[in-house]
């Protein structure tokens, strides 16, 4: 389960990173578009563009499944594996948001990842 949640991890920031690159190139594509002759410098954009689509379609699939998996833990562990390998909180920032002491994070999280 350890690593599951580590790969949630990984996904969530390469989601952000595919997101940015689809929003600046779908702006360079734009712009190329406009330029006399710049048909096939968009035409390269739109492939960029439709490749990180797919590669955001898989992370985004692979990432539900793993959500679906922490589904299964009772819902305090749940919200602490959540809310720090997906949303990217610290431990600490994760006590804070559930009203709970660091320890019993801790607890949780050692729990969960039995």
């Amino acid at each position: 389960m350890v690593m599951s949640f580590e790969r949630l991890r990984e996904i969530s920031a390469c989601l952000k990173v595919r997101k940015s690159l689809i929003d600046i190139f779908s702006e360079e594509r734009e712009l190329a578009a406009d330029l006399e002759g710049g048909e096939r410098l968009a035409q390269r954009l739109d492939a960029m563009i439709c490749g990180y689509r797919s590669e955001l379609e898989e992370l985004q699939r692979e990432r539900m499944t793993i959500i679906q998996a922490a589904a299964k833990l009772p819902e305090k562990q749940r919200n602490a594996i959540i809310l720090h390998y997906d949303a990217g909180m610290t431990w600490k920032e994760v006590s804070d948001a559930l009203g709970v002491s660091l320890r019993y994070v801790y607890k949780l999280r050692g729990a969960a990842l039995e």
